[in-house]
């Protein structure tokens, strides 16, 4: 009985082994499938790993793109090199209040009262005198020897002063010959005078008009009809005889110890160009020059290879070959403002700005004689060296990249900050050139440039003049351009156009 009972034990015994294999067969068919499963899952886990990482890659050129774009977006005339005349109105930085009278009032009639003109250059004067006394009605008699005076000025009336030559052709009474008398060269050349030459140049050359609105204004003004074609020859004949002053004034600003030199896009006949610029304040000289490169080799065309003097110049690689160099305070405070308006470059562009702004006014304020130099060098000192830190500082921790590139390079160009201390008639700013360059921004804004070389000579040679007599203001430019006129005509020697000496 009782080995029966075992029999029976082992038998079931032996059956739960059977069911225990097939368990153990099922589980480990599931362990593979799983070990399958996550062998799978750790190829899926490491390549999104790869595709987080690629996309945070992209993630931070795309952030890097927009920060630029973002930063581009928002540059206007106050960080960045862009003219208050390229910003829309509604879109131009606001100024701050000032106290006093604005434009707006002095529109208004609240400024200084006209000077009045010597009696001598008055044509009529209508005197008004009181008939009766206002208080009896009794009749009035006598002069007051000193009557308030109103003078009222109008432009004459628009009559033009036509002369006519006539070359008379007489027969000799004893041999029978015919003689002609010659025309005079100022005939010949031109139906038009000295004084229609120059005021219509100065017209076109100036910026002020273009070639049909100068027609209209010596029609309409004058009195003088000319056509398209007859304004194109003018200005070619102007050209030519303005050569010798404009060479004049390229020589005298090369030896200027002190030139601003700028440079702005042209167009002439439909392709990028470069209007250059440098302003002599000792000599009251500015040159304008054409070309088709923005480089070094533009730069020594403009300034001469034998250049000795210092240039005052923003911070354009161009002018890296010059060892006198100074950089322009007004560019930097600009670069200051975009730094501080830049994310993570707020804190040194700030710090860079203010110390800036306390760098001009202590030299202004020496300028105009309201500080001694010995106080403004010991304030440029101290921000001199608050600027030393600050850009070592951003080198080392600033977070955007592009605030460390600019900190370095300002670091590298450290000593041309100070030029203008230790050079004597020089400015902190370029302004002047920027102001210089003006005119041929509105010119090519207006008439899309010049058509070829010959109109880019005329302009450049006409900028030239207009803006180095701006500096003479006892000379006017389109008696100046008319006298040109009449020594070309007559072979005589060119006008200087340096300033004149006593």
């Amino acid at each position: 009985m009782a080995i029966e009972q075992l029999e029976h034990v082992v038998a079931e015994l032996r059956q739960s082994l059977s069911v225990l294999g097939s368990e153990v067969v099922a589980l480990r068919a599931t362990c593979k499938m799983q070990e399958a499963q996550i062998a799978a899952l750790r190829e899926e886990n490491v390549a999104l790993k790869a595709e987080n990482a690629k996309l945070r890659e992209e993630n931070g050129n795309l952030q890097a793109r927009v920060a630029v774009l973002e930063e581009r977006e928002g540059r206007n005339s106050k960080n960045s090199h862009k003219p208050s005349s390229s910003e829309a109105p509604w879109n131009r930085p606001k100024r701050s209040k000032k106290s006093g009278k604005t434009k707006k009032d002095m529109r208004k009639g609240s400024g200084k009262n006209r000077k009045l003109v010597p009696s001598a250059q008055v044509h009529e004067t209508i005197n008004h005198r009181p008939m009766c006394c206002e208080e009896c009605g009794c009749l009035l008699l006598g002069e007051d020897p000193a009557p308030r005076r109103k003078q009222v000025v109008e432009p004459p009336e628009p009559r033009p002063i036509v002369t006519e030559h006539r070359a008379h052709s007489l027969e000799c009474q004893h041999c029978g010959h015919v003689t002609k008398a010659p025309m005079p060269r100022e005939a010949l050349a031109s139906s038009f005078g000295d004084r229609t030459h120059g005021w219509l140049s100065w017209l076109t050359g100036s910026g002020i008009t273009t070639k049909r609105a100068a027609r209209e204004v010596m029609e309409e003004f004058c009195g003088i009809s000319i056509s398209l074609g007859t304004v194109t020859a003018i200005e070619g004949r102007m050209s030519r005889g303005a050569k010798p002053a404009y060479d004049e004034a390229v020589a005298a600003a090369r030896a200027s110890p002190v030139v601003g030199v700028d440079e702005t896009p042209w167009i002439q006949g439909g392709e990028l160009m470069w209007m250059w610029t440098m302003v002599a304040p000792a000599a009251k000289v500015t040159v304008f020059r054409i070309q088709s490169r923005r480089n070094t080799d533009a730069a020594l065309a403009l300034l001469g290879s034998d250049f000795a003097g210092t240039i005052c110049t923003d911070r354009f690689g161009a002018y890296n070959i010059f060892a006198k160099r100074g950089l322009c305070w007004a560019h930097l405070m600009r670069n200051f403002t975009a730094m501080a308006q830049r994310p993570g470059g707020e804190w040194y562009g700030q710090r860079l700005r203010a110390s800036a702004l306390r760098i001009m006014h202590a030299w202004y304020d020496w300028r105009d004689g309201e500080k001694d130099e010995t106080s403004m060098r010991s304030e440029i000192d101290k921000d001199r060296k608050r600027i030393a830190f600050v850009l070592r500082v951003a080198i080392q921790g600033a977070a955007s990249e592009r605030t460390r590139r600019q900190a370095a390079a300002l670091q590298s160009q450290f000593e041309q900050l100070w030029t203008f201390l230790n050079t004597a008639g020089m400015e902190p700013t370029n302004n002047a050139s920027e102001r210089a360059l003006r005119r041929g921004v509105l010119i090519r804004k207006r008439g899309d440039g010049t058509r070829g070389d010959d109109g880019s000579r005329y302009m450049e040679r006409m900028l030239t003049i207009v803006e180095t007599l701006r500096q003479q203001p006892e000379r006017r430019t389109p008696d100046f351009l008319a006298e040109l006129y009449a020594a070309s005509v007559n072979q005589r020697p060119a006008p200087s156009l340096l300033p004149q000496t006593c």
